[in-house]
């Protein structure tokens, strides 16, 4: 085998591992995310849509407060994997924003932007999150 094969070899082995450890870091980030199970629930996909849009930011992708704009905020975001507020506090945060209800000022109050719907489905994706 001479150099020039050898070194095409060794180029395309290299780029198969790169390959390879692309995959397993998108796979290990894909599955950070919360799994909405194929239950047919489409307010929970609704949902998931609306938090990726507007909540994830703050409040991160797992939902546990995390989210790159977070840093520096006193209080954080709420943690809604381990909130316990009913469906009703929960609409009034959203809709009001967080100072409506004597809690934080940076939650913004989305009742202009969102729908009754678009809040409802919100709600059922916060369920999943709960559930992780």
């Amino acid at each position: 085998m001479n150099k020039s094969t050898l070194s095409i070899l060794l180029s395309f082995a290299i780029g198969l591992g790169i390959i390879n450890l692309s995959i397993l870091f998108y796979q290990s980030k894909k599955n950070d995310k919360p799994n909405i199970q194929d239950n047919g629930n489409k307010s929970q996909i609704r949902g998931m849509v609306v938090f990726q849009t507007y909540c994830v930011l703050c409040h991160g992708e797992k939902g546990d407060g995390t989210g790159r704009l977070a840093t520096g905020k006193i209080p954080p975001p709420a943690n809604l994997t381990k909130t316990m507020l009913n469906d009703e506090q929960l609409k009034a945060i959203i809709r009001g924003g967080g100072a409506s209800v004597g809690r934080s000022e940076f939650m913004p109050p989305w009742g202009e932007e969102l729908n009754d719907s678009q809040i409802n489905d919100l709600i059922e994706y916060i369920h999943v999150l709960k559930t992780k």
